[in-house]
């Protein structure tokens, strides 16, 4: 049964690898801001030796990165890592420790896990499968579908091991393959439509880092915008220098609604949910 409840009500991301992992997880938290109001939460699926995930990741994110304890409570805005040899199950908004029932062969922490959150989480679920071996994960991943979550693997010839995210891809679960660049837009996005985002998020996190989210979203409009028929080549040499000035001040406009969109739902509601821009109207 998934409880509810105020304190349960965030996103919770898990983030699932192996070989190959680490990777994925630093291209990943390089790209994610400190504040949108969710926990990640990386199982890395580990058999035999200690994790030093806590004290590598701290690198690449600005949110504090911790090693799960027994007990310990799920509280946004943090990175949780599993420790090694361990089940990891949610309780009443907190991580419970077991022993590992598979000792043998290629563990399934991951599928533990994800099981566990979609009979006892409340909030959003987002499952990540990235770089690995085996296919753990990947028989969790209809259970999360059920409850409604989010399903993302990592785009193939993005993994360094691509097993992982290939079982997930083949078990017809998968709602997004993308780069680990890519996984943290969509999540950025969820988090976006799952719950406001308080507006101290562009400060947080410096230009460097959201430049690349700008610019993918600028992409993202320019190919699904059908381009003016005024702005379209022509056998006039002046003429088509006149449209190249103004298919240039076009695409400034397009980068200043990607920032634009860096913005709080609410804000961006109060322009009627559109931004208009000369030969064009774009929804949001």
């Amino acid at each position: 049964m998934r409880v509810q409840g105020a304190e349960r009500d965030f996103p919770v991301v898990c983030v699932g690898g192996s070989a190959g992992g680490l990777d994925a997880y630093t291209r990943l938290l390089r790209h994610l801001p400190a504040h949108m109001g969710v926990a990640i939460v990386i199982v890395n699926h580990l058999r035999t030796v200690g994790t030093l995930l806590h004290e590598i990741l701290p690198r690449y994110t600005e949110m504090p990165v911790e090693l799960i304890t027994d007990s310990l409570r799920i509280t946004p805005d943090r990175v949780f890592i599993i420790p090694a040899q361990r089940d990891l199950h949610v309780l009443d908004g907190e991580f419970h420790l077991k022993s590992i029932s598979k000792p043998r062969g290629w563990p399934d922490v991951i599928t533990v896990f994800l099981r566990s959150l979609t009979q006892h989480w409340g909030g959003k679920l987002i499952a990540v499968i990235v770089s690995g071996y085996d296919g753990d994960g990947a028989a969790a991943l209809r259970g999360i579908k059920d409850v409604g979550g989010i399903t993302i693997a990592q785009k193939l010839d993005t993994a360094a091991q691509p097993d992982m995210p290939e079982s997930a891809i083949a078990s017809g679960c998968i709602d997004f393959v993308l780069s680990p660049e890519d996984i943290a837009l969509e999540i950025v996005r969820i988090a976006h439509a799952t719950r406001e985002i308080p507006g101290d998020v562009l400060a947080s996190t410096s230009p460097a880092r959201n430049l690349p989210w700008i610019t993918r979203r600028a992409r993202s409009f320019a190919r699904v915008t059908r381009i003016p028929r005024f702005l379209r080549p022509s056998a006039d040499p002046v003429a088509n220098r006149v449209r190249s000035e103004a298919l240039a001040a076009l695409l400034r406009d397009l980068q200043d609604l990607a920032v634009s969109l860096m913005q709080p739902v609410h804000e961006r509601l109060i322009h009627h949910q559109c931004v208009r821009i000369p030969g064009l109207r774009l929804q949001i």
